[in-house]
Order: C-alpha cells, then structure tokens, then sequence
C-alpha cells in the first residue's frame, strides 16, 4: 500500500528527526554540590589534620582507636575525590593542586607523630620520606618553570610506592591503638614497620626516576 501511494503521487508522512546529541543528552546536568564535592572533600582532608593531631597527642585511654580510624577516612577521602572528579569531569585547576599537597601534609604529619613515639627505627624511612617529598616538589617547579612539567609525571614505582607508604601508616596507627606491651600490638608494628621501610625503598627508586626524566627532558632541550 505504501509503494502505491508513492507511486502516485501521495507524499509520505515520516516522523521529524530529532537531533543527535550523543550520550550525553541522557545524562542530568550536574548539580551545584556535585561540581564542588571533589574539591570539598580534599579540602576537609586538611582540615581534618589538626583534629588528627589532637587525638594523637590525647593523654585519654580511650583515644587510642582514633587517630587510626581518622586516617582510615581521610585516606577513603583521598581515593573518592578523585575518582569523583574523573566520573563527573569536574577537575579543576585547584583540585589538582590541592590533591597532592593533602596527601604530603597527611602523610608527613603522620609519620612525624609516629617518629616521636617509636623512635629512630621510625625516623630513618621518615627522613627518606620527606627528604623525597621536598626535592621533588622542588623538581616539579623547575621543570614547570620551563613548561615540562609532565616530563616529571608519577610512574608506577610512584605510585606502588604511595600505596604502600598509606598501608603502613594505617598499620602501625593500629599497632599503637594496641595495649602497651601486647604481643598483638607488636607485631603489627614490626608490620608496619616492614611496609615503611619498603615504602621507603619505593621512595628511593620512584625519585631517582624522576630525576632521570628530568635530565633526559633537560638535555634534550639543549
């Protein structure tokens, strides 16, 4: 029938086309709170660092289990402002620059405290740690300063290396969450004791990556 009607003449009738707007047109707009979440979230882990302190340093027996529990969170926070950074597109400028910096204050506020409760087996990766921390940061301005920063991009041994560097603190925060003296408690220590040094290791290997990159880059643009 519809061959006939074209056939004589008769127009057909089809639906209009809608315009193709790609995946996106099923998705909702985001929201205000959504677009500053992930920044939120990083800035609350700064935030958070005074408190964590303070419970550390409380004289109170109950506070044991705290600090611990503090990092835990702060950590979880580490991982879900960017990942809801990158399932939202929502980075920003600031969140970029603010992310990495948390994590160093975190992290070096950490293993300060614990350097003064444990002692020199706790300052020797401590002193590897933040020596790193500081001449890479300071790696990162030059070569930005001549517009390679991406020359200096974290690896794989970066990385392994904070991962493992997180898991260690959590480890011996929970080892001094133990009763005095405990034999549970000490070996969760000699744990994460173990995790730190091999963080520290990790330390050694990512930086002098980075700093083979760097002079690759370098001498390249000469």
């Amino acid at each position: 029938k519809t061959a006939m009607r074209a056939h004589i003449g008769v127009p057909l009738l089809r639906p209009p086309l809608l315009p193709h707007c790609g995946p996106s047109c099923s998705e909702p707009a985001l929201t205000d709170w959504q677009r500053q979440l992930p920044n939120a979230l990083t800035l609350a882990r700064v935030l958070a660092i005074p408190p964590f302190v303070a419970a550390f340093c409380s004289p109170v027996a109950t506070r044991r289990a705290v600090p611990a529990a503090l990092f835990a969170l702060l950590s979880a926070t580490d991982f879900a402002d960017g990942y809801l950074a990158r399932r939202w597109e929502v980075q920003t400028q600031f969140g970029a620059f603010l992310d990495p910096v948390a994590d160093k204050l975190l992290v070096c506020t950490t293993l300060i405290l614990l350097s003064a409760t444990l002692g020199l087996c706790m300052a020797l990766p401590t002193i590897v740690i933040v020596c790193r921390e500081i001449a890479v940061s300071g790696l990162r301005e030059l070569m930005a300063s001549k517009g390679s920063r991406d020359s200096v991009a974290v690896g794989w041994p970066g990385k392994l290396k904070t991962a493992t560097q997180m898991l260690a603190l959590q480890v011996l925060l929970l080892g001094t969450a133990c009763a005095d003296g405990a034999a549970q408690g000490r070996a969760i220590m000699c744990a994460g004791l173990g995790l730190l040094y091999a963080s520290a290791l990790l330390t050694i290997v990512s930086g002098a990556q980075l700093v083979r990159q760097a002079v690759r880059c370098l001498g390249a643009a000469e």
